[in-house]
């Protein structure tokens, strides 16, 4: 699960040392330690997102220090490093290359979010040509798979549908167009409308899971996707995402102890854990709680619990 660090907290110097220390420990578990094949045994797709995370972290942290500092050569270097890792033929090899976009909505959205956040923090005149090129054609290839299917979550795995990974897709073509000259505008109000269709008719809500062929709800709306999801509505439409929140907060939010917290199953629902909720207690989700923390305090959605 991604845990999204405030943007405004990156600009503070002393909290971007303990963002670099962590990232240091991180690449030391990494290379001495084989923490990314460590977290592929946990779920199926942590080496990559352990390497996702460590270079989309350094990627953020280079959109928050000046140009040419040591810390943004220091951060691009090591987004370079791990972006170049997911390029790789042996992380493709954990995803099913005959997936529209070629492996699946997870590799490609999250790849393409991290490449645009990578460009995002270079100067527009000094943009690497090669990574544009890539992230261009990345996009494309997500347009291309959402205007063929004409449903608006495409697939991750064969027959298997989660909406927050395409999501972060339509995020990516957002970011393109704040990026570059604008060339998914139109593709986003479609997949807008398409979505609207398809929320989860309990609750309001993008679902959890959906229809490989239909794009219907298959699980209902949870919290561990919905914070993410949340996360990256907003950069899509800020209306959408806003209304989105408030139906999600009804539902989904409460305090315990005198903490805000995240269920896992919206009010008057529950299940079991799994691989995305992390621990449940009393309801409350453990990845729920902490990606929404992160989220309501991303510098721009406004958003409060």
């Amino acid at each position: 699960m991604y845990y999204p660090v405030e943007q405004s907290y990156m600009k503070d110097s002393r909290n971007r040392k303990d963002i670099i220390f962590q990232l240091n420990f991180l690449r030391n578990e990494i290379d001495s330690c084989g923490a990314a094949e460590e977290m592929q045994h946990v779920f199926p797709e942590g080496y990559f997102f352990t390497h996702l995370l460590y270079g989309l972290t350094w990627a953020e942290l280079c959109n928050q220090v000046p140009v040419e500092s040591e810390i943004w050569q220091k951060g691009q270097k090591e987004a370079y490093w791990a972006l170049g890792i997911l390029d790789s033929d042996y992380s493709k090899n954990f995803f099913y290359e005959n997936l529209d976009p070629s492996y699946g909505a997870f590799y490609v959205s999250w790849r393409t979010w991290f490449r645009g956040e990578l460009l995002k923090s270079q100067p527009s005149k000094k943009r690497d040509s090669i990574q544009s090129k890539i992230f261009l054609n990345d996009c494309m290839a997500l347009k291309n798979a959402f205007e063929k299917k004409g449903i608006p979550f495409i697939e991750t795995y064969p027959n298997a549908v989660w909406p927050a990974d395409f999501i972060i897709g339509i995020a990516a073509l957002r970011l393109h167009d704040n990026i570059f000259e604008p060339k998914f505008s139109d593709v986003i109000a479609e997949w807008l409308k398409e979505c609207e269709k398809r929320l989860d008719t309990e609750t309001g809500l993008i679902p959890h899971s959906a229809n490989p062929n239909t794009g219907y709800s298959a699980e209902g709306a949870r919290g561990s996707s919905q914070s993410l999801i949340l996360r990256f509505l907003y950069v899509i439409d800020e209306d959408f995402a806003k209304e989105q929140y408030l139906i999600f907060k009804k539902l989904f939010v409460k305090t315990l102890f005198g903490l805000p917290c995240v269920r896992e199953y919206p009010i008057n629902a529950s299940g079991t854990k799994d691989i995305d909720s992390g621990p449940v207690i009393l309801g409350i989700g453990a990845s729920a709680t902490i990606v929404t923390l992160g989220t309501v305090t991303t510098e721009g959605p406004g958003l409060v619990f």
